[in-house]
């Protein structure tokens, strides 16, 4: 009997590519091949289970799993798991850093977009005007603060180094062995953002993050500074970004992640008229959408069941108690 469970709703989609990561480990069960009556002696029965959308994909079959498992979902973020009904003492793990190339990618698009004025020049041009002499921003020597540093944070940091930037960083620990300017805790988030050019958010969103972003903190950037969050809408309280972009033009915002996404709503709204200002540049939360999305995401997926089941320590723990919001 296979170790794994793939409870993924349409696995056939990428069978060749689950075959090839699932074979070092003996392969895979599929939870769709399992006839109904069997299925929760299934999910009991395996060491681990790998889903998308653990409550649709199981059902009531959900409740069996059991301390000693691990439950390993295919997607970054956590926040919209049905964590009332997976029992406790599951080890629950997000696909951490699948997505940081093409996320700190799309990042890094936003902010050389803003910071160059592209779109507006470019808007300019077509109306005939050659604003030759319209300043833009150099972020070499400035400082960037990248808030969440795992897998995301750094490929975004790296990104942003390389454009001789200087990183302060933001994680749980305050230590990284990545090459930054100053790297702190939650503690210490005023220093990180004191008169920063660039600020981009990576955190997962959680109890400790809800609204983490508001006026105070906006209030301690540069004037002119450009804040891009590929994290979750939520972490930014919405109403102070509307009124900061509003009152201070000179501010730029990128903003990939929303409040209220059809994904996770099954509607998309903003509450302000955030698409109406000219400094905030929109993307439909889709940074994760390149080519090669299912092989990052097996890939890393994969890399974590099998640290899980050598009993290594594994990576996008989360916290249940901290991901009821």
């Amino acid at each position: 009997m296979a170790d794994i469970l793939v409870t993924l709703t349409s696995p056939r989609a990428n069978r060749p590519l689950l075959d090839e990561m699932a074979a070092p480990y003996g392969g895979y069960r599929d939870f769709a091949d399992v006839p109904e009556a069997d299925r929760a002696a299934a999910v009991a029965s395996a060491k681990v289970v790998l889903s998308f959308k653990p409550f649709k994909e199981m059902g009531t079959a959900l409740a069996a799993m059991h301390p000693g498992q691990l439950l390993q979902i295919l997607s970054a973020g956590l926040d919209d798991l049905p964590f009332d009904r997976i029992p406790e003492g599951v080890t629950v793990a997000g696909n951490s850093g699948a997505f940081a190339r093409p996320m700190a990618e799309h990042a890094l698009a936003m902010v050389l977009c803003l910071a160059k004025r592209l779109r507006e020049e470019d808007a300019a041009m077509r109306r005939g005007e050659f604003n030759q002499m319209v300043p833009n921003l150099l972020l070499s020597g400035k400082k960037a603060a990248v808030l969440g540093f795992g897998g995301a944070g750094k490929a975004v940091a790296r990104l942003l180094a390389a454009l001789g930037m200087e990183i302060y960083a933001l994680n749980t620990s305050g230590r990284t062995d990545e090459p930054v300017a100053y790297v702190g805790t939650r503690d210490n988030l005023q220093a990180i953002l004191k008169d920063a050019q660039v600020v981009v958010l990576t955190l997962p969103y959680s109890r400790l993050t809800h609204e983490m972003i508001g006026a105070r903190e906006l209030a301690l950037l540069a004037p002119d500074a450009i804040l891009v969050n590929v994290a979750r809408g939520e972490i930014l309280d919405q109403k102070a970004l509307y009124e900061h972009l509003r009152d201070h033009p000179a501010f730029r915002a990128g903003i990939e992640s929303w409040w209220v996404e059809p994904l996770r709503h099954g509607r998309f709204e903003v509450e302000y008229p955030l698409l109406t200002l000219p400094n905030l540049l929109a993307s439909p939360h889709n940074s994760f959408d390149v080519a090669e999305w299912p092989r990052l995401s097996y890939e890393a997926a994969f890399a974590n069941i099998g640290r899980y089941l050598r009993g290594e320590a594994i990576t996008g723990r989360m916290r249940p108690e901290l991901h009821r919001i």
